[in-house]
């Protein structure tokens, strides 16, 4: 994530918890897990550019949950869906998912009028943005995506993609080794489940709009995450990286809570972020050194 991103990251987090710390932690795990750097490595302008204004959009509707009136705010939110549907395919199709699982799920906790309209203003928002990116930009390819939907259900991913089936031994190998590993030094990934519970049970955080973001990405997440071992394909949306604020965000209410209960908690502590940031590490230097790219970022 770029620098921004973190900033952004602990911005949404401190406000939202009114805990520097807890803030801190988030952008810490932003600031050392590989990925971020991995982007850059390789340049991906469009995901670097993506995260950041997804960084920006979660602010946003953290931030001003339920209360997104004025064009200023619905504007700004919708120019956001915009830019991110724009700017990477693999987002679009995420953000979707989310989309259809949140709007929903936000309706049936609403507990008055005002909740409601939030949640239309958000369903509002982004399905203008969906429209512009669709009618401006994707429907230049709707011939392709016809075209390529045709061969994937008469051939499969594999034969649009014209690549032997990858087997599922390696596929899993891969998300733990190159993915929970070496993209967030596993320990967040493990510590963001606990923390997504923490952060549902709690009175402050319990109505607003943080718990079923965070779940309902990692529920995309792992969705993706397992597709590919029933099409045995190398096609991804990108996943991991796109989970990766929600597991930056609830991986840091485990840091924290840790992080009061004394020396030896804090030397835990210390030495998860020693292992996330060694990861990083050895991702620079074989690349820098060895010159040895560092696993794509999916």
């Amino acid at each position: 994530m770029t620098h921004a991103g973190v900033l952004l990251i602990y911005m949404a987090v401190a406000r939202l918890a009114q805990s520097a710390r807890l803030g801190f932690f988030a952008a810490l795990t932003c600031t050392l897990t590989a990925v971020g750097h991995m982007n850059t490595w390789y340049s991906f302008q469009t995901q670097l550019s993506t995260q950041l204004y997804s960084a920006l959009l979660l602010c946003l509707l953290v931030l001003r949950w339920p209360t997104y009136q004025g064009w200023a705010i619905w504007g700004g939110m919708m120019m956001l869906f915009t830019l991110i549907f724009l700017g990477h395919i693999g987002s679009l199709i995420n953000i979707a998912c989310v989309g259809l699982l949140i709007i929903p799920l936000l309706w049936w906790r609403a507990r008055d009028a005002q909740e409601r309209r939030g949640v239309l203003q958000i369903l509002g928002a982004g399905a203008v943005a969906a429209a512009f990116a669709s009618l401006f930009y994707y429907s230049a390819f709707w011939d392709l995506v016809i075209t390529e939907i045709g061969k994937v259900t008469t051939v499969g991913l594999n034969g649009v993609t014209g690549r032997p089936p990858v087997p599922r031994s390696e596929i899993l190998s891969v998300i733990w080794n190159e993915g929970l590993t070496v993209h967030y030094g596993m320990f967040p990934v493990i510590l963001a489940l606990v923390g997504a519970v923490m952060i549902s049970r709690s009175s402050r955080y319990r109505h607003t709009i943080l718990p079923p973001l965070i779940w309902l990405t990692f529920v995309v997440a792992l969705g993706q995450g397992l597709l590919p071992l029933i099409t045995r394909s190398s096609i991804t949306t990108r996943w991991l990286t796109f989970a990766g604020w929600a597991i930056c965000v609830a991986s840091a209410f485990v840091f924290e809570a840790l992080w009061r209960r004394g020396l030896a908690a804090r030397a835990v502590v210390v030495s998860m972020y020693a292992f996330i940031a060694w990861q990083t590490a050895v991702v620079w230097a074989d690349a820098l050194f060895l010159r040895l790219p560092p696993p794509e970022p999916f």
